[in-house]
């Protein structure tokens, strides 16, 4: 179903790449395409018995020693500020933050915030966190920010304020592809507001491929059962696997010939949803996730 993708190995010695969702996955697949061309790798997740056994696995893999690991909750504000204090202080730089984590669920739920939990971990958790490193991003070379989308977002729209709201309770296969939108708004608002800066902002969609994390709250229902199982039997038959769907995302870290606010998909620049040109709702959906996430736009220096 997909053609097999190609990966040119650059010199990444001396560099450093943060993976969010690092220890399974497309993450762990990214980590590792980085880390054997030479990078520092950290992956940032909520599990430290997967981190720990990722960093193992990785360094063996990649015969690369600088690959370590830090907790991070992306549905959890306070989480996200801290990782992002503590990581920008244990660091001068950061040339490229890989926002891969996401989630999908069946059911509904809300985060210790109150917020819509896939709405929290895939948008408003990695919007925090990139606006919150920015300083040391921006410190760096040549630095990247790529955000892991899907094409997903191409059947959906957004309706605001409702699709951040707390009490919209959408089925899991309906918010899903929202904030896969979400991401794609976020890449060409942020791309806009650096584009007088150094740092390069894109969003990548991996293909369809067969990983770990999708329906993890399936147990005790016979539909989630049933859906899962579906998506386990597309995955066998149409997939990529996630080495070949960590690809994309580790060709917009590597690749001379990224542009800023653009959509990838294979490697290539890809047709993205059009209702992300909508300046009014770019600007809504950003101020509306600042305010979520507690930050003010007068705290963020984007120059």
């Amino acid at each position: 179903m997909f053609n097999k993708l190609k990966l040119e190995v650059k010199d990444l010695s001396g560099k450093h790449a943060l993976v969010t969702g690092g220890n399974e996955g497309i993450g762990y697949f990214t980590a590792l395409h980085l880390a054997r061309m030479g990078s520092r790798v950290t992956i940032a997740s909520r599990s430290e018995q997967k981190s720990i056994q990722a960093v193992e696995s990785l360094k063996k893999l990649s015969k690369n020693d600088q690959i370590d690991y830090e907790m991070l909750d992306l549905g959890s504000i306070k989480n996200v500020r801290e990782f992002a204090e503590k990581f920008s202080n244990k660091y001068e730089s950061l040339d490229y933050c890989v926002l891969n984590a996401g989630c999908t669920f069946i059911n509904y739920g809300t985060t210790e915030d109150g917020v819509e939990r896939t709405i929290q971990i895939n948008h408003l958790g990695h919007m925090q966190l990139s606006l919150l490193l920015l300083p040391i991003i921006k410190k760096a070379e040549n630095p990247r920010i790529i955000f892991l989308s899907s094409s997903m977002h191409l059947n959906t729209t957004l309706t605001l304020p409702k699709d951040l709201e707390s009490n919209s309770k959408h089925f899991g296969m309906i918010q899903y592809p929202k904030t896969k939108l979400m991401n794609v708004f976020t890449v060409k608002e942020l791309a806009r507001k650096l584009k007088d800066t150094n740092v390069l902002v894109c969003a990548v969609h991996p293909g369809f491929v067969s990983t770990e994390g999708a329906y993890k709250d399936a147990k005790g229902s016979f539909f989630g059962y049933f859906l899962r199982g579906l998506m386990t039997f597309l995955h066998l038959i149409f997939a990529r696997n996630g080495e070949q769907g960590a690809i994309t995302s580790a060709f917009a870290v590597t690749s001379d010939k990224i542009i800023s606010g653009e959509y990838y998909d294979s490697c290539k620049i890809a047709k993205y949803n059009p209702q992300a040109n909508d300046l009014k709702i770019a600007k809504e959906l950003w101020e509306q996730s600042l305010k979520l996430v507690e930050i003010n736009e007068s705290d963020i220096n984007y120059s």
